[in-house]
């Protein structure tokens, strides 16, 4: 849930008689120290000033407000006259009413540099919000340090989704236990059928009403995901969009400042990010809608040995060896565009947390049992500890934070094999390996 700030705007501005500015970074004493740049005053405080979803403002070394552009006095409810001079940290006390931890922050921001934070925050009214924000520091040609730069970023809508979306999905996995108990009491309340026949039509019913209740919440978990993810894809790209603007009407010499290119770098990334999640709800949202696609006979060692032309590059990028044991596979009955999905992720994951202390060797087959045909995946690679294992098949669920990725694949696998009748398993050792299995109805 984390976002990135706009800009590092180490200053507010003051015109000179030359035509360039410099800011005058001041700790309370008299005088200060000029830092010159070849921007326009004007233009760069309009810069600043445009910026109308982040709050900027600056501080003297011992904290106290020294600028204030107005999307802080929009976002915090207070004017410009209100701050100056005051404690920045009477804007971080938030509803337990502690400023301390600002403070620490500004300590890190000396010490260390740039300090990021996630928190509650307050308003001059006293309503609550989530804020993401950075307190850079600010030091002078000599490198002494002369105040800090701190940015706001309400953080509320986006919080609120992603919370919405962990409910929902707790919710639909309260309600799948539900209905698992209710049908072992079905199956129970069958074999006293002679004995005890209007409980089961009472526990029919019972089941009738929970799916009904299921199939209710499937279709609003569905619709909630749609509309979130479309109405998050506009603001996204506009966002993208007044970027490059700004970035075309930057002066050359402004976008070769290391600072301007370090914050448009942290735009480009979040916006990235943000459009990846995106793009992460509407495939849940399309599985949704593609859930009953006809199933038909598909050759399984076929679809394996095309997954494994996508990968070649990923493959050879890794320097990983791909063992192919699926030649004498049995057909099985699925729909073809899910069957690749699966062997495509069962595939891509096993290459992508492979160790870095031994080349990646992946090996795929196939058996039969009973009814079923299962794919296997088995690596060499990081392995899990599956003492959480049920956060590995959730939403946005992962076990290896440090590699790349959306945390939707293996939920997608879960619900792609349940929707047709067959399921996923799971074994794996740390730094050992992994091996995954997929049962498909044979064909």
């Amino acid at each position: 849930m984390s976002e990135e700030l706009p800009v590092d705007p180490s200053s507010l501005p003051k015109q000179t008689q030359q035509g360039t500015y410099s800011h005058r970074l001041s700790d309370g004493a008299a005088g200060g120290v000029h830092q010159r740049f070849r921007m326009d005053d004007e233009f760069f405080r309009q810069v600043v000033e445009s910026l109308e979803d982040y709050a900027v403002f600056t501080t003297n070394v011992a904290g106290e407000v020294s600028s204030w552009n107005g999307a802080s006095e929009r976002l915090l409810g207070y004017a410009e006259g209100e701050m100056i001079g005051r404690p920045a940290a009477l804007l971080f006390a938030g509803p337990d009413g502690r400023p301390g931890a600002f403070e620490g922050e500004l300590r890190a921001a000396r010490d260390s540099g740039p300090a990021v934070s996630e928190r509650e925050l307050q308003r001059k009214d006293g309503s609550a919000f989530w804020a993401f924000g950075k307190v850079f520091p600010l030091l002078d040609a000599d490198g002494q340090l002369r105040g800090f730069t701190v940015i706001l970023r309400d953080i509320t809508v986006s919080r609120r989704t992603v919370l919405a979306l962990a409910e929902r999905e707790m919710e639909l996995q309260r309600l799948n236990e539900e209905l698992a108990v209710t049908n072992e009491e079905l199956a129970a309340a069958s074999e006293e059928m002679h004995a005890a026949g209007e409980e089961i039509s009472a526990s029919n019913e019972e089941l009738v009403n929970t799916n009904a209740q299921l199939s209710h919440l499937n279709g609003d978990l569905e619709n909630f995901v749609y509309t979130a993810s479309h109405d998050l894809k506009a603001p996204i790209l506009n966002i993208e969009g007044l970027m490059q603007v700004l970035l075309k009407k930057l002066p050359a010499e402004c976008l070769e400042l290391e600072s301007v290119r370090e914050i448009t770098g942290l735009i480009s990334d979040s916006v990235g990010r943000f459009k990846k999640t995106i793009g992460s709800l509407m495939e849940i949202a399309k599985l949704q809608q593609e859930s009953d696609q006809p199933l038909t006979r598909v050759d399984l060692h076929r679809v394996v040995q095309e997954v494994q032309l996508d990968l070649a590059q990923q493959v050879a990028a890794a320097g990983a060896h791909l063992e192919l044991h699926t030649a004498g596979c049995p057909s099985v009955r699925f729909a073809e565009k899910h069957l690749r999905s699966v062997v495509y992720n069962f595939v891509s994951n096993a290459i992508k947390y492979a160790s870095p202390e031994r080349p990646p060797r992946v090996r795929v087959g196939c058996y039969a049992v009973g009814k079923f045909v299962v794919l296997s995946v088995e690596d060499n690679g990081l392995g899990m500890d599956l003492s959480n294992d049920q956060k590995l098949f959730t939403l946005f669920g992962r076990l290896h934070d440090h590699v790349e990725g959306s945390g939707i694949g293996l939920y997608m696998v879960k619900k792609i094999l349940q929707n047709a009748g067959g399921r996923v398993e799971v074994e794996s050792t740390p730094d050992q390996g992994s091996t995954f299995r997929a049962f498909f109805r044979a064909g």
